[in-house]
């Protein structure tokens, strides 16, 4: 398993224009609260990936609930057992974020992968800057490169069915 700095990771997503994808406002998420719904120019901001496919032809968007997100959470384990290709961590090692979308008529959230760890110390990093810094729970996580530590995957809220995980390419 290849682990990249997290310094060096998350200095690539203060340069990828974060500051400019504020939310209309903050949506938690169900727990674990390393989760967060993203609304507003922060959700559209999330499926455009640099390294990595994400969801095309999408038709609109909304804001999932946690009614939505609950058996999203709970079905993700599985689903990633199931897999050949598998993220390097855990599903409880990633911090999270949720984009409600529409394509082809369906209620979709796509879900934005982070490791914790680099999460847990860009909100320390902030404390300590009083504030200034990126804030994952009104930016997308948008990183170039960084290897199968960052993905995503499509959740098909009617169908209880998760689709295309995709990893960011190797850096």
């Amino acid at each position: 398993m290849r682990t990249v700095p997290a310094v060096a990771i998350w200095s690539l997503l203060l340069t990828q224009g974060g500051a400019q994808a504020r939310p209309a406002r903050f949506i938690p998420a169900p727990p674990p609260a390393w989760n967060v719904v993203l609304t507003g120019r922060a959700a559209k901001r999330v499926f455009n990936q640099c390294s990595r496919a994400a969801p095309t032809q999408v038709s609109g968007y909304w804001t999932p609930l946690a009614s939505d997100i609950k058996p999203l959470e709970t079905e993700a384990p599985a689903f990633f057992s199931s897999q050949k290709d598998k993220p390097d961590l855990p599903w409880n090692k990633y911090a999270r974020q949720y984009a409600g979308y529409v394509q082809g008529g369906r209620r979709m959230i796509y879900v934005n992968c982070a490791p914790l760890e680099g999460v847990e110390q860009d909100d320390r990093d902030m404390k300590a800057a009083r504030g200034k810094g990126l804030d994952w729970r009104h930016t997308a996580f948008v990183v170039c490169d960084g290897g199968p530590q960052f993905f995503g995957m499509e959740y098909d809220v009617a169908a209880h069915q998760f689709r295309n995980l995709s990893f960011n390419g190797p850096g």
